[in-house]
């Protein structure tokens, strides 16, 4: 989990010190989309989903949401994800998982 909760800060931070760019954000973006699969599946495992039509349900429109709104960056040029963004996912992901873990 840590790894993971690591990979998806490494762009903030990068473009908060300025070391980002083109071939950096291509990296970060296909590694992000690597492991959104394995987030899902942890957060499935942590909140006892199983090996169930829900989960694979939940695989697949986390990666759409994933690709649809990096089209959108595409066509745009701008990401932007509205009020709920990557950091109110991670809270929430980081929320379950303490939940989980204590009770």
């Amino acid at each position: 989990k840590q790894g993971i909760n690591a990979e998806y800060g490494d762009g903030k931070h990068a473009r908060r010190t300025g070391t980002n760019g083109p071939l950096g954000e291509i990296f970060d973006h296909g590694c992000d989309a690597f492991s959104t699969v394995f987030v899902l599946i942890a957060y499935g495992i942590a909140t006892d989903l199983g090996p169930t039509i829900g989960l694979f349900t939940l695989c697949c429109l986390g990666n759409f949401l994933f690709y649809a709104a990096h089209w959108q960056t595409l066509v745009s040029g701008v990401l932007n994800f509205g009020r709920f963004d990557v950091t109110e996912a991670q809270l929430f992901l980081i929320s379950v998982h303490i939940w989980t873990g204590l009770f």
